[in-house]
């Protein structure tokens, strides 16, 4: 299977072979068997990997019991997706830019190093599972020229998790589009895209996250002004999917309204869906 291995900063890697089973999700196997917990211990495998990760998982705790939820989430999933929003003061230190730069990487000790983030891939996919799916226009950006990379594509899979925007009307895509130089602008015509506006630590972005193992056709590129690339992807129906029909246990977390210190009512129950 060949592979177009783009650099971790933009944020994901390619398959050129769209038709095979991403090794992504070879490389993550066995996450779903992960026990459901808090985020507090499903950060503690991480702690050598990514930095301040333990203030930042309190904060963002804090802010999703103190947050309203319209989707069911309980605070331990709706604070796993927080978590995974955060830009860092160092941006190569977020847990986002971590793991992606793990789910891209080629290197032998991949899926090894990936163990470690098991316990937060269940709590962060369980939520984003109980979400329903995004029919819409999003758009990805990279200060990158990628159109190289991209001008004999006809279909590709994505491995890893895309923080997209539904408006180029936002803070950080406006600043990206006034900038100059070399740089990518992706539209995607997105059927899978999970809506993370009431759980991102940056609710003016109107944030939206494409799934890794997301197959999409490459309908155009063109060049632009000022250095800017447009890219044209459409999602399009693939059979491998990182939301397979999956059994969990989940545990919702009952927060009162004045969000004081409380003791957790739980609530336990079985959960089967397909997506």
């Amino acid at each position: 299977m060949g592979a177009d291995l783009v650099t971790s900063s933009t944020g994901f890697r390619f398959d050129d072979n769209a038709s095979e089973p991403p090794k992504m999700l070879l490389a993550i196997k066995g996450y779903e068997q992960q026990p459901l917990v808090s985020l507090e211990r499903a950060i503690e495998p991480l702690v050598s990997l990514v930095s301040d990760i333990h203030r930042q998982a309190r904060d963002v705790k804090e802010k999703a019991k103190c947050s309203l939820s319209t989707d069911g989430l309980s605070v331990e999933e709706s604070a796993a997706i927080r978590l995974y929003t955060i830009d860092w003061s160092k941006k190569e230190k977020c847990l986002n830019v971590v793991l992606t730069s793990h789910l891209c990487s080629d290197q032998d000790d991949r899926n090894k190093k990936l163990e470690a983030f098991f316990l937060y891939l269940k709590l962060f996919i369980t939520g984003l599972s109980r979400m329903p799916s995004m029919r819409g226009t999003v758009y990805y950006s990279v200060n990158m020229d990628l159109s190289v990379q991209f001008a004999n594509k006809k279909n590709i899979m994505c491995w890893s998790f895309l923080l997209c925007t539904t408006s180029v009307n936002t803070p950080k895509f406006e600043a990206f589009l006034k900038t100059k130089g070399p740089r990518t602008m992706f539209i995607i015509d997105s059927i899978s895209g999970k809506n993370i506006h009431e759980h991102s630590d940056n609710p003016i972005e109107n944030e939206i996250i494409l799934l890794p193992a997301t197959k999409y056709e490459v309908v155009d590129h063109t060049e632009e002004a000022d250095g800017l690339r447009k890219i044209v992807l459409k999602e399009i129906q693939s059979s491998f999917s990182l939301l397979d029909t999956i059994t969990v246990q989940t545990t919702l977390e009952t927060v009162p309204a004045n969000c004081s210190t409380h003791l957790p009512t739980e609530i336990k129950y079985q959960r089967k869906q397909s997506l």
